[in-house]
């Protein structure tokens, strides 16, 4: 006589399935769902944009509304390449205690004439950085380029059309115009602000602080500001 177990059966798990919503090394499974919002403006100019009434970029600068949007930058500009220069982490202390937030600086520029800068603080790292990416938006500028060195004489928009300065703080730093095929001589932080900004070719000479990244890198942006205004014009 056989005796059979009392009791209910006992599961079995099959092998292509997986317990709890989890794969075999333990990790759940979410599916992500990228829904694109639709830009709905909240400013006149936007509202002008959307109508299209303003149909280039250079016509949003030369308005006298405020431009507060950053989706009309990405509206008009769709090949803008970002560029963090510097994350520090700042401490303050409180009543409550001592408390950390990120430091980001940012610009971004397409390497054809248009470049912004823009810093932010944030208690996480990627908040920082996405505010510093839109202040930098709003704080795009569409600069002069040329070639202004004796040296070249040819009508090409690689250099500066100009000797020009730029300040922040302490920091202080004056472009001059280069032929072409020099390259950009200057430092790194420099270096990179003009590379979004588009030129190619160009002499610098620096001074004060210059270890400061943050005044270095708003210097450059400064200078190249005034060859629209030719306040800093030497």
């Amino acid at each position: 006589m056989t005796n059979f177990p009392i009791g209910p059966k006992p599961k079995t798990r099959s092998r292509g399935r997986s317990r709890g919503g989890r794969n075999r090394g333990g990790t759940r499974k979410r599916e992500r769902i990228e829904t694109k919002e639709e830009w709905i403006p909240n400013t006149r100019l936007g509202e002008l944009v959307k109508q299209g009434k303003v149909t280039s970029f250079d016509e949003v600068l030369s308005t006298n509304l405020t431009l507060n949007e950053p989706q009309i930058i990405d509206f008009f500009l769709k090949d803008l390449k970002e560029d963090i220069l510097e994350v520090n982490m700042v401490q303050r202390m409180s009543d409550s205690g001592r408390r950390t937030k990120f430091a980001v600086t940012a610009v971004i520029g397409n390497a054809d004439g248009y470049i912004g800068i823009g810093r932010a603080h944030a208690k996480e790292v990627g908040e920082a950085i996405r505010k510093a990416i839109k202040r930098a938006k709003l704080n795009i500028i569409h600069i002069k380029r040329g070639c202004g060195s004796w040296q070249c004489d040819c009508d090409r928009e690689h250099s500066v059309p100009f000797k020009v300065k730029g300040k922040s703080g302490s920091t202080e730093i004056t472009l001059l115009p280069a032929p072409q095929g020099l390259g950009v001589v200057s430092c790194d932080i420099a270096k990179r602000v003009l590379a979004l900004a588009g030129i190619r070719d160009v002499w610098t000479m620096t001074k004060g602080e210059t270890r400061t990244k943050v005044n270095m890198a708003y210097a450059t942006h400064n200078a190249l500001k005034n060859l629209i205004s030719t306040r800093g014009v030497v």
